[in-house]
């Protein structure tokens, strides 16, 4: 509790007040209320003040901010009243002040947590819209025609039986191919729609060599040297159909989009920080302009080479994946200079 002068002047505090602010009495009574009042809180004070001298109010309660003597900040209640004499006159203030530092901490931190656990709730939101946009383009614009394809295919195979050339052999297999591929794609679609989807160990080098050998044949034509390290962080519980979608995509997009003037270097590395497990993917490729294109790098249809043939799904597919499971894939880029991606696996696995 404090006696404060029409003017603001400390004239009489108490022990509790002292510890709360770190001055002595003797420092604190040659100063004003002014002088130790954050600049921000001091002119709502001043008015309040004003109403309570003119009699427009008896008193006043507001938390405010003091500078402590060492400088930081202190919350604190206060809650004036003024005494005035036999004729009305106005005499002194009485203030109440109570430390509320740890409850405005505590809050602060709560509205932080809430703020971040709703920024969460509109990023899920926002892909399960872009996950029901995409499951209309696979059911209703991919699934059909590659059926009717698949039909062809077999009607050829049953007519020409052992004597169908290479070519239909080929096409064939390519039709079985994208059949497979549909069906996974569906599939992940529906685990995307569950979060609570079946988890693995999974050693992060078997994975890369099933996907390396699916791509043996872009590897190849490209002459791609590509360099892994697993051994920082070898293993990961995931969900085997989604880690080994992430890495093909991402692999087979350094090798589409690698430099044709220079030999393509990809690497992949994982490892562990703050016990959350991070894959690193980089590459010397045709790089992307952020600036121009970084907002659209990872919505669907989206290319940034025309030379490049591309269904821009790949990286809108690998982002959804990722971010269904609680992760999150950022990305650097520079034209002619390459590109690199980096997944947290457990971005927000800690909120849950």
């Amino acid at each position: 509790m404090a006696l404060v002068s029409l003017e603001g002047k400390w004239l009489e505090v108490n022990s509790s007040l002292l510890d709360i602010i770190g001055y002595s009495r003797d420092e604190i009574l040659k100063l004003t209320f002014q002088d130790i009042t954050h600049p921000d809180d001091l002119t709502v004070d001043l008015n309040l003040l004003q109403e309570t001298l003119e009699g427009k109010r008896d008193s006043y309660r507001m938390e405010k901010r003091y500078f402590h003597k060492n400088g930081s900040t202190i919350w604190i209640l206060l809650i004036v009243s003024i005494v005035r004499d036999s004729q009305k006159k106005p005499l002194f203030f009485i203030s109440q002040i109570q430390d509320i530092t740890d409850r405005k901490n505590m809050l602060s931190a709560l509205i932080e947590k809430n703020e971040t656990l709703q920024a969460l709730s509109n990023h899920l939101t926002e892909r399960n819209s872009q996950l029901e946009e995409f499951n209309q383009i696979v059911s209703h614009n991919l699934r059909a025609p590659i059926g009717n394809i698949f039909t062809l295919t077999t009607m050829l195979s049953e007519k020409y039986g052992t004597d169908k050339d290479e070519l239909l052999q080929s096409l064939e297999m390519s039709v079985k191919d994208l059949m497979t591929t549909l069906s996974d794609i569906v599939e992940v679609i529906k685990i995307r729609r569950n979060r609570n989807v079946d988890k693995q160990p999974i050693f992060f080098k078997d994975a890369f060599i099933k996907i390396q050998n699916l791509l043996s044949t872009e590897i190849k034509k490209t002459s791609a040297e590509i360099q892994t390290d697993f051994t920082a962080a070898p293993e990961i519980l995931y969900s085997k159909v989604y880690l080994e979608s992430i890495l093909l995509n991402l692999l087979s997009n350094a090798l589409k989009y690698s430099d044709p003037n220079r030999k393509s270097e990809i690497s992949f590395v994982s490892y562990i920080k703050d016990k959350k497990i991070f894959l690193v993917v980089r590459d010397n490729g045709l790089g992307i302009d952020l600036r121009k294109y970084g907002h659209q790098i990872f919505k669907m249809n989206k290319t940034f080479h025309r030379e490049k043939e591309g269904q821009g799904i790949g990286l809108f597919m690998t982002k959804n994946q990722i971010e269904s499971l609680g992760g999150e894939i950022t990305v650097e880029s520079s034209p002619g200079k390459g590109t690199s991606f980096l997944i947290n696996f457990d971005k927000y696995n800690d909120l849950e």
